[in-house]
């Protein structure tokens, strides 16, 4: 009678486990593969200025014609390496950014496992008037192509001075800054439904907008830090209301982050945050913490890290404050060097080391005239 209780008993205990497993696994097939605060491996880049007529001449040959754009789907394209315009500095080919997310997902198979960080600058350098027909197959053709590697809810995307009027992205109502902002939209990169309608009301008016990583205790915070006074090149715009109501809003953000018990990512275009502008920044166009100068340092320990670009050449770390680290994210296609070289990082997130852009978080290759996009090799 004994042993046939001691059985009863094993079988009772065994069956809960069993049921619990089954409910964890049905849980887990719900949420996705990242319970609470293990790693997705990121992809983050920045200054594409993708060129989208570099194998077809260069968008004055082509009279502006929004139908002689190379295509993100345009078969086993191949790499023109020229710079185009007056400058010695090209922009980087689509193709070549084609290139560089295939590297990426051939080294993380799993699409769940996918985080893709854009830290701004869409359009060319190069162009002398911007073209809202244009700008607007690029920025669609971009949106649903990224869709084709990353799900929607796990691609964070901000404007850079080139993702609107050359250095006046949402300075004012234009069609370039709108269509920006719309293609977020249209493309659920933006999700209206997790967002209320004044939030996207503000998204569309200034480019700033927070999302949550899926499955997980983050929240990135997207700041348009062009229309800011933040570089001693750039005086930023004085008379945009962006400027004020989104510190306001940053600062609303950060408390009910804080509330929450989450915790923050900031991605933006331009320097913002730096403890040594005139040596960590090019001749000295960084202006030290200012965020934090704006708000308070109280929300540090909340703000893990910071990315931004622009500047192209890769700075490793560029601050040390306590609670997180601001880092500038390289991008370089420059006919000055030895090679036209362009580059991109892959790191598991959130960071669990910190990140030395110029060692082994850097994927780099060279551009070789005529070779098909199948062809292009990437190495750290």
């Amino acid at each position: 009678m004994k042993i046939n209780t001691f059985f009863l008993g094993l079988s009772l205990i065994s069956g809960i486990v069993l049921v619990s497993l089954v409910i964890q696994m049905a849980v887990r097939k719900n949420t996705g593969s990242h319970p609470n605060n293990s790693a997705y491996i990121a992809m983050i880049t920045s200054d594409w200025h993708v060129e989208p007529w570099f194998s077809t001449g260069g968008a004055e040959k082509n009279n502006w014609n929004p139908q002689a754009i190379d295509k993100w789907t345009t078969p086993n394209v191949k790499i023109s390496c020229k710079a185009i315009g007056e400058s010695k500095k090209g922009d980087i080919p689509l193709a070549l950014v084609r290139s560089a997310i295939e590297k990426y997902v051939q080294d993380v198979p799993n699409r769940s496992d996918r985080l893709f960080f854009f830290i701004g600058d869409t359009f060319s350098h190069n162009l002398y008037k911007l073209n809202p027909q244009i700008e607007t197959s690029v920025m669609y053709d971009i949106m649903d192509s990224l869709k084709n590697y990353f799900d929607a809810d796990k691609i964070f995307y901000v404007v850079g001075n080139h993702g609107g009027k050359t250095n006046k992205a949402f300075w004012q109502p234009d069609t370039i800054s709108e269509m920006w902002a719309k293609s977020l939209v249209d493309s659920g990169i933006f999700d209206v439904d997790t967002h209320t309608d004044d939030e996207l009301n503000f998204f569309m008016k200034c480019g700033y907008y927070t999302k949550p990583i899926p499955n997980s205790n983050i929240v990135v915070i997207c700041i348009n830090s062009i229309v800011m006074n933040n570089l001693t090149t750039h005086k930023g715009c004085d008379e945009c209301d962006c400027i004020q109501d989104q510190f306001l809003q940053l600062k609303y953000d950060l408390e009910r982050i804080k509330s929450e018990n989450k915790f923050a990512y900031i991605i933006t275009h331009y320097p913002i945050d730096t403890s040594n502008p005139g040596k960590n920044c090019q001749d000295g166009t960084c202006t030290k913490n200012y965020i934090w100068s704006v708000i308070g340092k109280e929300y540090q320990p909340i703000v893990r890290g910071i990315f931004t670009g622009h500047l192209h050449d890769p700075v490793q770390k560029m601050n040390d404050w306590k609670g997180g680290n601001t880092w500038n994210i390289p991008s370089i296609w420059s006919a000055k060097m030895s090679g036209m070289v362009s580059s991109f990082i892959s790191v598991p997130f959130p960071l669990n080391k910190s990140i030395q852009l110029a060692e082994t978080d850097v994927y780099k290759t060279q551009c070789k005239e005529g070779e098909p996009i199948s062809q292009i090799k990437w190495s750290r």
